[in-house]
């Protein structure tokens, strides 16, 4: 689902704060677990955030979802390091 869509869908509802954080980030959740396999979270938050900056709405549950955009957008999601390996291990051990 695009964060577009999730964006309008939290617009539509007005929630209770406690219950706006909850949607926030169930909405957020949603985004990143729909994105294609293939897609960085970091980048598809970047041009979500492009996409969204025309809409500001005053929706606590709106706001929150922003939020969470941006602090995906903000710190690039880890891939797979490298320990060092077989040589690593010899050079601890040693």
């Amino acid at each position: 689902m695009t964060a577009q869509i999730i964006y309008e869908t939290l617009r539509d509802f007005h929630l209770a704060d406690d219950l706006a954080d909850r949607a926030a980030r169930d909405g957020f959740l949603e985004w990143l677990i729909t994105l294609p396999a293939r897609n960085d979270p970091h980048t598809e938050a970047l041009r979500a955030l492009n996409t969204l900056s025309t809409q500001r709405d005053p929706n606590r549950a709106c706001s929150l979802f922003v939020d969470f955009l941006t602090q995906a957008a903000s710190r690039p999601f880890g891939g797979p390091e490298r320990k060092g390996g077989s040589k690593m291990r010899r050079r601890i051990l040693h």
